[in-house]
């Protein structure tokens, strides 16, 4: 992604560098609504407690640099779009619990290029809704199985692969290794509630590990959410096996 503004070191906190320059990022993202600005200011006394200004500048920088290459004056148009505003409020309120920039800059780019897709209001809104579920371990758990299903592990993961083992098995190996969280299971259920899986139910196999997990793959609602956040729906971006942009 293009250089965003760094936070001053010096002096001042990032959350507090963050919240000083909060109105400037949010007119450039195309949120210049005031509850927009009275979330970017929630956010900022958080990050000066909790030291987490960064994805928030990311994400905010981010929309305004994809914004500023669609047309001249896309932030003076997408100021005045509700879904615009919608989507980007949804997408921060996920940010106030992350702390990994890679959340912040695909969540920037679903935020504009959900502007760009010829979809009706309410796919939209249910899009923007979608947002604000979207933490790590979920967008992690969401592209892992869909490229588990369509056969794209790298290298390295495909190592970790036990070929006499069933796939339960497999896909819960790779998702325990690329990522330590309490139990896989639940959030994939939780992503087949949200409708991004499948509805599958399986109850297992008596006696497997306590990783494997109920492979799914991505609905049709999972599928425009991955494209809308990465360009390269194949390449993990998050955990352990990630690959840097």
């Amino acid at each position: 992604m293009t250089s965003q503004p760094s936070l001053p070191s010096q002096g001042m906190s990032e959350g507090a560098a963050f919240a000083q320059k909060a109105a400037t990022l949010i007119v450039k993202a195309g949120l210049s609504s005031i509850p927009l600005a009275a979330l970017v200011f929630d956010i900022g006394q958080m990050a000066v407690e909790l030291a987490n200004a960064r994805p928030q500048n990311r994400f905010l920088n981010d929309v305004g640099e994809r914004l500023s290459r669609l047309e001249a004056d896309a932030a003076v148009k997408a100021s005045s779009d509700p879904l615009h505003a919608n989507a980007a409020n949804a997408a921060m309120r996920a940010l106030l619990t992350e702390t990994n920039e890679n959340i912040a800059a695909a969540l920037a780019r679903a935020v504009v290029e959900l502007r760009k897709r010829d979809l009706s209001h309410y796919q939209k809104s249910e899009c923007a809704r979608i947002f604000a579920s979207l933490n790590e371990p979920f967008l992690h758990g969401l592209q892992t199985s869909s490229r588990y299903s369509h056969g794209q592990l790298t290298e390295a993961e495909s190592s970790l692969m036990d070929p006499n083992a069933d796939e339960r098995e497999q896909l819960g190996l790779l998702l325990k290794e690329s990522m330590q969280v309490t139990s896989w299971p639940s959030i994939l259920d939780q992503l087949m509630w949200l409708g991004l899986l499948e509805d599958v139910i399986d109850a297992g196999v008596i006696g497997e590990p306590d990783y494997a997990v109920t492979v799914r793959s991505p609905t049709k609602l999972g599928k425009l959410i991955l494209e809308l956040c990465y360009e390269d729906q194949s390449r993990p971006l998050l955990g352990r096996f990630k690959q840097e942009i």
